[in-house]
């Protein structure tokens, strides 16, 4: 730990972690939506919960509960994501889920799951399971400010929940058939929870009314001595305390893959057309089991783990023909390979301490995943001489552990709350490269990256007038970093503040004012620090380049500033209009060049940049419009940005859409019997992919529909047909880039993903 962080401690703790001289709460009651600054007034019932949350949370929120999910008929988590409010998703060739917030680079992007950050285990992924089941999923939060607790992300961060353990008993099994690209491919999921421990009713009842009993004179007493409450009778409480579990076994094989056909002009008058074919499979179990229960009256744990392994063969088959600028015939192809295994652990545990007038939550976990990976290429190029080929081949292992422990404590009492906690966070990256070409001896280089940081953080809520809450939030990081390779070492070691400023106003008629500013620094990512180069899949092309990191890469900052009106409608809906700026400095964005002969994609600090744009999101009943039992649910942006770079360009974020647009509407499962189904459109508008003065391009508007049906049987189960794609939309880019030698080079491409279908039945007990 640097001097300068350990000064801090003494001098921030104060400071934040007081409890405001507001009126007492001797019940201590949770609030929901635990990790957020709220008033602690009863939640009605009535009311949809995460639209509770959403009006108390601490930053712009908005979150997708399991009922969401299930009106929309996603098949995974990829699914889900593509849906959500101001997110911009893409699958890519390899099958990989980028996911981007406000357009901007998908590491502007934090994705957490339960509340953590997570290994990824592949080089160009931000999760470790997109094409995880979406039933195992309970709800997904859009974080769109940062905060003091969740900070670090200038796009925006995405927390995944999974499914909890309750003490309510349920029984899930599902079978899910899936067709593409002429394939079919199986799905199988099953999951169950119930009660551990299940004590005769009235031996708990009595146990729990002496628990309650115990603790009320604990507190009671406590609160008139100043002493430590008791604890309540050991006899009474103990076989009252309620355990569960859950656990969820997924197990499938998955179909990827497009068509890309690509024409390309050069200025020495050669030209060429070609085709490439990709296919893969990918087959992957993951096995999660959680465990809750309570220690004593005071004292909760869970603790859960997640394993899981995969492994994917793939294929390409390219071919290219075309005319040199003698007029000579060129041809050529590429034939290519892939064999990935893939294996993750996740192991976490959770405590909390309910105090008297505040609660504190420990964190402990750490994960471990692995990737290794072969690919076997062959080129052939003919000139009108005869063919030459040329035989590739690359090896690539990865290992990336993490440990990272959190402690967090939030005060209970009054109707304005504080919170403040202390975090470490330690990962360790290890990469090992193979190259062998042409039959020479392979070329073999090692790589490690260590990350270590270590935060303390708070915030804390007061009144002001017209029934205004202000959040001030203070987050202070030390950071080390550590990179190796080729027997050079660069070391980078830092201290970042965060401060943040919060401010909710109610109106009347269920509207609420809400404003964020927040200033924030992002580190890059390990992988994008390691200077290895990856070859890209089938032939180098600005489209598809080889892609190497970057050891010299700084941190972003970034000034962030979120303001927008959100209203509470009938029936639980909710309509929310939010307008965003961002200022970057040391943007982070990835530039294409040719090197040697070859495309490269690599990341780079290109400047200073303004982000901003207008989000919007409704969901609400069709019940007005004479459409009973119908929901509506759509969200829209609008995305604008400006960059400049030290040399003069001046142009629009590579890759971030115009536009984004999703409408979704659906008839729910209903409790006992019926049909339900619904339709859902997603546009993702034109976007610039050019990242330089002498590199233009532009992507066009893509637009996918998707579509669900399916009908519940009582007392046997539910069947669901759906499409996925259903337009089989095709994404055309075109681009211009100036080669090596300094030509310009135009490539016409037009990429395409088949439609999916896909058949599920179940049964739930």
């Amino acid at each position: 730990m640097s001097p300068r962080f350990s000064l801090l401690l003494p001098l921030l703790l104060p400071a934040v972690l007081h409890a405001q001289p507001t009126g007492a709460d001797p019940a201590g009651s949770e609030r929901p939506g635990a990790g957020d600054p709220q008033r602690l007034e009863a939640v009605v019932i009535r009311a949809d919960r995460t639209l509770e949350e959403r009006f108390s949370a601490t930053g712009s929120r908005v979150t997708v509960n399991r009922n969401d999910i299930e009106q929309m008929g996603a098949d995974t988590v990829a699914d889900v994501l593509q849906k959500l409010p101001g997110v911009q998703t893409s699958g890519g060739a390899s099958g990989n889920l980028e996911i981007r917030m406000r357009g901007m680079d998908r590491n502007a992007t934090q994705v957490l799951v339960d509340g953590q950050r997570v290994g990824s285990g592949r080089a160009s992924a931000q999760l470790p399971f997109d094409q995880l089941p979406a039933d195992m999923i309970e709800r997904i939060e859009v974080l769109r400010s940062p905060s003091a607790e969740y900070s670090g992300a200038s796009g925006g961060t995405i927390n995944i929940v999974m499914r909890d353990a309750s003490v309510r008993p349920e029984t899930n099994v599902r079978l899910t058939g899936q067709h593409v690209f002429g394939y079919d491919a199986p799905q199988f999921f099953f999951s169950k929870t119930g009660p551990l421990n299940a004590p005769p009713p009235r031996a708990a009842a009595g146990a729990a009314a002496g628990a309650a009993a115990g603790a009320a004179a604990g507190a009671a007493a406590g609160a008139g001595t100043g002493a430590a409450p008791a604890p309540p009778p050991a006899e009474a409480a103990r076989p009252s305390l309620p355990w569960s579990y859950f656990i969820s076994l997924g197990a499938n094989e998955r179909r990827w893959g497009s068509d890309l056909h690509r024409e390309t002009d050069n200025t020495d008058l050669t030209r060429t057309s070609g085709d490439d074919r990709l296919r893969g499979r990918t087959r992957e179990v993951t096995l999660m089991p959680r465990i809750n229960g309570r220690l004593s009256a005071r004292d909760s744990v869970v603790l859960r783990a997640t394993l899981l392994a995969s492994e994917t063969d793939s294929r390409l088959d390219g071919q290219f023909a075309g005319q040199q600028a003698s007029g000579a015939p060129l041809s050529g192809g590429t034939r290519e390979t892939g064999e990935f295994h893939r294996q993750m652990t996740q192991l976490r545990g959770d405590w909390t301490r309910r105090l008297q007038s505040s609660r504190m939550e420990f964190r402990l976990s750490g994960d471990s995943s692995g990737e290794r990976q072969q690919r076997d290429r062959t080129n052939s190029l003919d000139t009108g001489s005869g063919p030459v080929e040329v035989a590739t081949l690359f090896g690539d292992r990865r290992r990336e552990r993490s440990f990272q422990s959190g402690l967090k404590l939030t005060g209970t009492e009054g109707s304005h709350v504080w919170m403040g906690g202390i975090e470490l966070e330690s990962r360790r990256l290890d990469v090992t490269t193979s190259t062998e070409t042409g039959g020479l001896p392979a070329a073999e280089r090692s790589y490690d990256s260590s990350f270590n940081r270590r935060v303390i953080w708070g915030q804390n809520e007061w009144a002001l007038p017209a029934r205004t809450t202000l959040t001030t939030g203070l987050r202070v990081e030390s950071l080390t970093r550590l990179t190796r390779y080729d027997d050079i070492r660069q070391e980078d070691q830092q201290t970042q503040l965060q401060p943040s400023l919060h401010t909710r106003t109610p109106l009347a008629d269920g509207w609420q004012l809400r404003s964020n500013l927040a200033r924030t620094r992002r580190l890059p990512g390990l992988t994008d620090t390691i200077e290895r180069v990856v070859p890209s899949w089938g032939s180098n092309s600005p489209t598809r380049p080889d892609v190497i990191g970057n050891a010299g890469l700084k941190a972003e900052s970034t000034l962030s500033l979120d303001t927008g009106f959100e209203k509470r409608l009938g029936g639980g809906g909710q309509l929310g209009v939010n307008v965003f700026a961002r200022s970057i400095d040391d943007l982070i964005i990835r530039r294409t060049r040719e090197v040697d002969g070859r495309w490269l994609q690599r990341p780079e600090n290109l400047g200073n940049a303004l982000v901003w744009g207008l989000e919007t999101d409704l969901k609400t009943d069709l019940r007005s419009v004479g459409a009973p039992g119908w929901n509506l649910s759509a969200n829209a942006s609008l995305l604008q940005s400006r960059l400049k770079d030290d040399l003069g360009y001046s142009g629009r974020i590579p890759g971030q859409a115009r536009y984004l647009l999703n409408l979704s509407v659906a008839r729910p499962m209903p409790r006992a019997t019926g049909f339900f189904g619904g339709a859902s459109v997603n546009v993702k508008g034109a976007s610039d992919i050019g990242s330089n003065a002498e590199s233009r391009g532009r992507e066009e508007t893509r637009v996918t529909l998707d579509a669900h049906v399916g009908q519940i049987i009582s007392r046997v189960g539910f069947w669901r047909l759906g499409l996925s794609n259903l337009t089989n939309a095709k994404v055309r880019r075109e681009r211009v880039d100036v080669d090596s030698a300094g030509g310009l080079r135009t490539e016409r491409s037009t990429e395409q993903y088949d439609t999916r279908l896909f058949l599920t039945v179940g049964t739930r007990w």
